[in-house]
């Protein structure tokens, strides 16, 4: 009997300690190489992980849910089905999703760290949802995987946040390997891994906040799914370019912007099957033309600045993410000179190199 007792304490103390065991975890930012505003339609997109920018957590098992930021003020505090602030609102629906999947599961104390900027369109909020369950996932080894990560953090984000976003990022970051981008179908949830052809890329803000891009996003999805309904499909990216015409005004042209970017994304696989770069840079030209005139998601100051990065050498350039300001994507000939020069000069680069590169 006392050699139990003594085996139970034991236990008790190895569990304790198994608690206590600090794991870290990182999922990076993305950049949607071509396929923008077409996730919520259903469509194609062609996404890649930003080697190195992305979040980091360090925790640890706790009772409650405990975290602070060094990107974000104030310090996260919540018991399990209490909602959340500010930033501990995008945490609080994580846990929300999570214990509908695995009942029960605690909370976790620990330490946010991010590099990504925030409303630059290199998808942050779903960077901190993967990572959180990725931390939730080792700490109570739940066994899931990454599709299942991403779905969570889907849920999360549309359902427990409320935005109305596609499921593009979760799956992107969730998904996504060093050195290739992902060809997601948004219809299906189902993917490939594409490896990215010789280039390098500048990834660089163009010094405008989105202000305008949370509430034009919305409009741009109703009037999307309103266009779908017009033509009488499910998903706007079934829609076929010789049915067009019997849209009208706004509905038309989101339209065309989708159903133009999704042959755009199914041309851009193919070349980078082939490790074509140049002919890749015209359909980020192209692509960036069209969310300008037709997705009308662009603005002046961003228009000048592709065009500069085009002056400069770059293969070809196109904003990134949601629009109305935000990042800028430009790809270079590998071994071109310009491109590093290019990137010296930018004062708001926030990442530039080999796009292939694996760390």
């Amino acid at each position: 009997m006392n050699r139990g007792k003594r085996g139970g304490g034991v236990g008790q103390l190895t569990a304790k300690r198994a608690d206590q065991k600090t794991l870290k975890v990182f999922a990076p930012g993305r950049v949607n190489l071509i396929g923008e505003h077409v996730d919520y339609s259903g469509g194609p997109v062609l996404p890649f992980p930003l080697p190195g920018l992305g979040t980091t957590i360090s925790g640890r098992r706790s009772p409650e849910l405990r975290a602070t930021s060094d990107a974000c003020s104030g310090a996260v505090r919540l018991h399990a089905a209490q909602r959340g602030r500010g930033w501990g609102l995008y945490l609080s629906a994580a846990w929300d999703a999570l214990r509908v999947k695995c009942p029960g599961v605690g909370g976790w104390t620990g330490a946010v760290s991010s590099n990504l900027p925030i409303g630059a369109g290199l998808s942050s909020s779903a960077s901190l949802l993967v990572a959180a369950l990725q931390l939730w996932n080792r700490l109570y080894s739940l066994r899931l995987g990454p599709p299942d990560i991403a779905h969570l953090a889907w849920l999360a984000e549309t359902r427990g946040v409320g935005k109305p976003v596609g499921p593009m990022d979760p799956y992107a970051i969730a998904l996504g390997r060093a050195g290739s981008a992902l060809l997601f179908d948004c219809a299906s949830l189902n993917g490939r891994h594409v490896p990215l052809p010789p280039a390098y890329a500048v990834v660089f803000h163009s010094g405008i906040s989105r202000a305008l891009a949370g509430s034009q996003y919305g409009k741009r999805r109703a009037q999307c799914e309103a266009a779908a309904k017009s033509l009488g499909v499910r998903r706007l990216a079934q829609a076929r370019e010789e049915d067009l015409w019997r849209l009208k005004g706004a509905e038309h042209k989101r339209a065309k912007h989708v159903v133009g970017e999704c042959s755009r994304v199914h041309s851009a696989a193919r070349l980078m099957k082939r490790g074509e770069t140049r002919f890749l840079g015209n359909l980020l030209i192209t692509s960036h033309e069209s969310l300008r005139t037709d997705h009308e998601v662009s603005l002046p100051a961003v228009d000048r600045q592709v065009l500069e990065a085009r002056a400069a050498g770059a293969l070809g350039a196109r904003m990134v993410g949601g629009g109305f300001g935000g990042a800028i994507l430009a790809i270079f000939e590998k071994g071109d000179p310009r491109g590093p020069r290019f990137a010296r000069c930018q004062r708001r680069v926030l990442w530039s190199g080999d796009w292939r590169a694996k760390t």
